[in-house]
C-alpha cells in the first residue's frame, strides 16, 4: 500500500461500498477527506464528520450533551402540523417559532454554533436579552474563525428526526 502526501489545499474524494453504523448499513458512500490542520481544535480522537446523505439514511440521530449519540431509533409519526424541518434542494431549513413570530433557518448539521442575525433580535428580543455577550471558535471544512457571539440557553439533547421530519431540542 502506497501512502500519497498532499499539500493542505488538496481535499480528496473517496468512497466506500458499505457503511455499517450500529444495526444500520449505508451502500455506495462518498466521502470528503480533509487534511487534519483543518481541525486542530477538535482532539484527533473526536475528528470525523459524517455528511447529510448519511444522516438521512439513519433517519433519526439524538445527541445528548456530554452523555450519547444515539441513531437508527423510530421515528415519531409524521405530522404535517408538528414538522419543523423540510429541505430545500440539499439543504436543511428549520422552522423556529415563539408565541406569534416564526423564522426560518438554514440548518447546518456540521455546525458547532449557530448565527443568527438581526431580524432574529428583532422578532425575538427577549430571547436576545436572556443571552450573554461572548466570543467563539467556529471550526468547520472552510477553516476556523473566531466571532462576537450572544449564546442562549443550550439545549441538553438534540433530536433530528427525518422520518416526522422534525427537529426538536430539549433541555
Amino acid at each position: 500500500m502506497a501512502c500519497l502526501a498532499l499539500p493542505c489545499a488538496c481535499l480528496l474524494s473517496a468512497g466506500a461500498d458499505q457503511l455499517a453504523i450500529g444495526d444500520t448499513a449505508i451502500r455506495n458512500v462518498a466521502f470528503l477527506v480533509q487534511p487534519d490542520e483543518r481541525f486542530t481544535d477538535t482532539p484527533e480522537d473526536r475528528r470525523g464528520v459524517i455528511g447529510l446523505p448519511v444522516i438521512l439514511a439513519l433517519r433519526t440521530v439524538r445527541w445528548i450533551k456530554g452523555e450519547a449519540l444515539e441513531f437508527g431509533f423510530p421515528s415519531e409519526p409524521r405530522n404535517i402540523y408538528k414538522s419543523n424541518l423540510c429541505l430545500d434542494s440539499a439543504f436543511p431549513v428549520v422552522t423556529v417559532a415563539s408565541g406569534q413570530s416564526k423564522l426560518s433557518f438554514s440548518f447546518d448539521t456540521g455546525a458547532t454554533l449557530t448565527g443568527l442575525y438581526a431580524r432574529f433580535g428583532r422578532e425575538f428580543p427577549r430571547l436576545v436579552e436572556a443571552g450573554r455577550k461572548d466570543s467563539a471558535q467556529k471550526a468547520g471544512a472552510g477553516g476556523t474563525v473566531r466571532d462576537d457571539v450572544d449564546p442562549l440557553r443550550q439545549a441538553r439533547a438534540v433530536t433530528i428526526d427525518f422520518g416526522a421530519m422534525r427537529l426538536t431540542l430539549s433541555r
